[in-house]
């Protein structure tokens, strides 16, 4: 468990969102429903709307990482700016 710098052992970070970032929630949510076709072809392919889910649960993430300061980890395979996802053009040497 991850708690702020200063916090005491039984200090727990409050998992509730703050009044900003539940509004942050809330354009977020909205935004997603903007991609309807999206949202079909996951309740075809997974019978629910998988894409917003996951990226709902990765913004949580990525607020709990600021609001502990513990480091987030990302759930992309590859990793942003990894070499196995690299262009390589004419003549670029591998």
């Amino acid at each position: 468990m991850c708690v702020w710098p200063g916090a005491n052992e039984q200090t727990r970070v409050d998992d509730a969102p703050s009044s900003t970032s539940r509004a942050r929630a809330r354009r977020c949510r909205y935004g997603m429903k903007t991609f309807s076709i999206v949202r079909r072809w996951d309740e075809y392919a997974y019978g629910e709307h998988r894409t917003k889910r996951v990226m709902l649960e990765i913004r949580d993430e990525m607020t709990r990482a600021i609001t502990t300061g513990c480091p987030y980890q990302t759930r992309l395979d590859p990793p942003p700016a990894s070499l196995r996802a690299a262009h390589h053009g004419k003549g670029a040497a591998r």
